[in-house]
């Protein structure tokens, strides 16, 4: 679905002595550079976190079952990737007269043609786990929701326009 997702910038601070270890490892051959011996280590730690991540994503997705139902009006949409939103998907929801409880591991991209009164009119909550991408009049209108009702929460990178 989208082949060429960008990867995110980073800044961390090391200390000197850290990163020269590293030059060591570069200079011997043992990683091409920097930025690859960050991500092996980054991918060494999530592994070693591999069952607690799992049963958090299970939770997250059967999460889905339990709090969709007819009387709630709450519809839950849980996305593990990168996924792209559009705004005839949240008017199928308006629709349905159902609002939205929304939970992404990865990047959530909401499409240029979603505006601020469709969300505010079809989110019910947000959560975002990686990367969420809005336009900037999205991004305020979920700040708002944010402040008013939990859980809408951003771990990692909010951008956009």
């Amino acid at each position: 679905m989208f082949e060429d997702v960008p990867m995110e910038k980073l800044t961390i601070n090391l200390p000197p002595v850290e990163l020269g270890r590293i030059d060591i490892l570069i200079e011997s051959g043992t990683y091409p550079s920097r930025a690859e011996f960050i991500r092996s280590a980054i991918r060494k730690a999530l592994d070693s976190h591999d069952d607690y991540i799992r049963t958090r994503i299970e939770q997250i997705t059967s999460d889905q079952d339990a709090d969709e139902d007819e009387e709630s009006g709450i519809k839950q949409i849980s996305m593990i990737g990168v996924f792209k939103l559009n705004r005839s998907t949240l008017e199928g929801a308006l629709g349905e007269g159902k609002r939205l409880r929304i939970h992404s591991v990865g990047m959530l991209i909401l499409d240029e043609d979603i505006d601020a009164e469709v969300i505010e009119k079809t989110l019910d909550s947000i959560k975002v786990y990686g990367v969420l991408k809005a336009p900037k009049d999205v991004r305020d209108v979920i700040r708002k929701i944010s402040k008013r009702k939990l859980p809408s929460i951003f771990y990692g990178t909010v951008s956009y326009g």
